[in-house]
């Protein structure tokens, strides 16, 4: 078999890993195949000979399934029914900016994509409990929840057992994803004091899953923030990790006692490998795996003002901490009491989520092998 593997992977480690994982998944049930890779941000019309030499065309996970999905998101081509291969979605999420359950209004273009995808004959498989409703809202009627591909290593998806399990007073390495909305450096920051004064780690190294670069896709003004972030961490003695443009910077979460932090699939890739992790929810995705697999919520109430001031940003250090603002202190204190109860509950929550990823995990293979019917 001949997959041609459309993938969102150009920056964000995240993204780097979903197609990681879509690609052992693929291999999993089908040892054989060959697996392509397109990038589906880019109009498939000079690939369009290639793409139909496959035997089905693979949409690996993300925020895909908007308004715009297509051409915007997706350019595919300028004749859906030139693509010959079926096309079949695995694991594809909406966008939504919190938890409520709002219908999706697609653009007759989009409309198109859908009809396609329906008549090829596949469900559409969908991240998380979240997106199943929304879609199910929007009219989407054959969609079934997978779980995102990035929930599952192979090597530990019958593992139910915490890797490691931090005690009171015993936590020796924190690891800090950074927040994908800006307006959250400045809380970043501050939970990063919170944890060192709250836990005393021996090492906090902060991930940051987009790096700090200005790019073509990351503007000038967002990386001169990142920066800044950057540049007070090291100041104060934290490990920094550009991450960016590969799935390989998600092994500092290996070897550390817990995960806290504002990025999905760090959460993700930790659960995977049933290590700690405590998800500070920015929008619906991380509302949406959390609610899914039964784990605590924490939100911030609000965006904490991000650089008032320089002098005000640099003030909040590790021995300055009165000058965090009380909607932080807030937050943290909700993250402290989701890792409270965990430790003295012997992790029942994580427990409770690793069987859910099992359970979800054959439905993911079934729809897999749906590919094998259809595209045969």
């Amino acid at each position: 078999m001949k997959v041609a593997l459309l993938t969102g992977a150009f920056k964000n480690a995240g993204d780097y890993l979903i197609t990681e994982r879509t690609e052992s998944l693929l291999m999993y049930r089908y040892p054989m195949a060959k697996i392509i890779k397109y990038e589906r941000n880019c109009n498939l019309d000079p690939s369009l000979k290639s793409l139909n030499e496959n035997d089905v065309v693979v949409f690996a996970g993300g925020p895909g399934l908007i308004s715009h999905m297509y051409p915007e998101k997706f350019p595919l081509t300028t004749k859906l029914n030139e693509i010959v291969p079926p096309m079949f979605v695995l694991g594809m999420g909406c966008k939504t900016k919190n938890e409520n359950v709002k219908r999706i209004s697609f653009t007759s273009q989009s409309k198109q994509l859908i009809e396609r995808l329906y008549s090829d004959g596949f469900h559409l498989g969908c991240r998380d409990n979240l997106t199943y409703q929304v879609l199910e809202r929007s009219g989407l009627k054959r969609t079934i929840m997978t779980g995102c591909p990035a929930w599952y290593d192979l090597n530990y998806i019958h593992q139910n057992n915490l890797f490691t399990a931090p005690e009171e007073g015993k936590i020796n390495k924190i690891a800090i994803s950074d927040p994908g909305n800006v307006a959250n450096i400045q809380l970043a920051a501050n939970i990063v004091a919170l944890c060192k004064k709250r836990y005393k780690p021996d090492v906090i190294v902060f991930v940051f899953h987009r790096g700090w670069n200005k790019d073509k896709y990351t503007s000038d003004d967002v990386a001169s923030k990142q920066q800044v972030l950057r540049d007070w961490l090291v100041d104060n003695n934290v490990k920094v990790v550009d991450a960016s443009y590969s799935s390989k910077g998600f092994t500092e979460y290996d070897d550390s006692d817990l995960h806290i932090g504002f990025r999905v699939h760090a959460h993700i890739y930790c659960l995977s490998r049933k290590l700690p992790s405590f998800l500070i929810e920015e929008d619906g995705r991380g509302f949406g795996v959390n609610e899914t697999l039964g784990l605590a919520h924490i939100r911030p109430r609000k965006v904490d003002s991000f650089l008032r001031t320089v002098w005000q940003f640099q003030k909040v250090t590790f021995e300055y901490l009165s000058t965090i603002s009380r909607d932080s202190q807030d937050t943290f204190s909700l993250l402290d009491d989701a890792i409270e109860s965990e430790i003295t509950s012997g992790w029942e929550k994580h427990h409770r989520a690793f069987a859910t990823m099992e359970k979800t995990f054959e439905v993911m293979c079934s729809h897999i092998d749906e590919i094998s019917v259809v595209a045969n």
